[in-house]
């Protein structure tokens, strides 16, 4: 399966996030996920590690996506 979907139904399935509100970029083994959400510091540490574990990439960072006036 394609990490990108991996990490996208993750956060849809476990945390009720719009998939179509996910970013997920990967470069190398290190994937930078924007979510319209933003969770509390030791909860996204939590999600970010277990998105790597999930994954089997080396870095996952959990950011707020950037509201661009829509």
């Amino acid at each position: 399966t394609d990490k990108k979907e991996q990490i996208s139904y993750f956060l849809n399935s476990s945390l009720h996030v719009p998939r179509d509100k996910i970013t997920v970029e990967i470069i190398e083994e290190k994937a930078k996920v924007s979510t319209p959400v933003t969770f509390h510091e030791q909860i996204n540490k939590v999600i970010e590690e277990k998105l790597a574990e999930l994954t089997g990439l080396k870095e996952v960072l959990l950011e707020k996506a950037e509201d661009k006036g829509k």
